[in-house]
């Protein structure tokens, strides 16, 4: 975009700072987490750096293309969390074993699993974008970010076959409660519910 707008000749400077709140939380987030920044020149920097010191005194200062991809890379890191954490689940939900039992068990007074999630449907507007926008830019090089889709987008057609392994589903209603891609919120894009 700088480019261009150097090529037309228009003088506007493009600055390139990642958001970092999880939604629901931004308000609260904004003041809380370090906030990077970056800007193709060095004045733009210093008036994006005087913006956001309103926010947070814990400003990061890169690159832009440092900044996209470490705005992709976190997306994605979660997203691969989640997708390690579903995969488990299927495994041992496909065999009938209870996974609740093993992620206590995983989980309980053992530092290095404090920071692993639980299972569920990984959605939202960010996380599998993300994760695809730096397959993109990678030339399709990003195997696990695609296993991590995979597993992710597969995990609704997996609570369906638990389910018809339980019940005939052709005689029966079920309903949905909460459509939205995550709890107390109302954004439901791309929400796998």
């Amino acid at each position: 975009m700088q480019k261009y707008l150097n090529e037309k000749g228009l003088s506007i400077s493009v600055a390139f700072c990642p958001e970092r709140v999880a939604q629901g939380h931004s308000l609260k987030e904004i003041k809380e987490l370090p906030q990077i920044i970056s800007a193709f020149d060095t004045k733009t920097l210093s008036k994006v750096r005087r913006v956001f010191s309103h926010f947070s005194q814990d400003i990061i200062e890169v690159k832009p293309i440092e900044a996209e991809l470490a705005k992709l890379m976190t997306n994605s890191f979660r997203y691969i969390q989640f997708a390690i954490v579903n995969q488990f689940y299927m495994l041992a939900s496909e065999n009938g074993i209870d996974f609740e039992a093993i992620l206590h068990a995983c989980r309980y007074n053992y530092p290095r699993m404090t920071g692993m999630p639980g299972p569920g449907f990984a959605a939202g507007p960010c996380l599998v974008k993300d994760t695809m926008q730096l397959a993109a830019y990678n030339q399709n090089q990003f195997i696990l970010g695609h296993a991590a889709m995979l597993i992710n987008e597969g995990l609704p057609l997996h609570i369906v076959k638990l389910a018809k392994k339980e019940y005939d589903l052709s005689k029966i209603t079920a309903g949905i409660l909460g459509m939205a891609f995550k709890g107390n919120i109302d954004d439901k894009r791309d929400s796998l519910s």
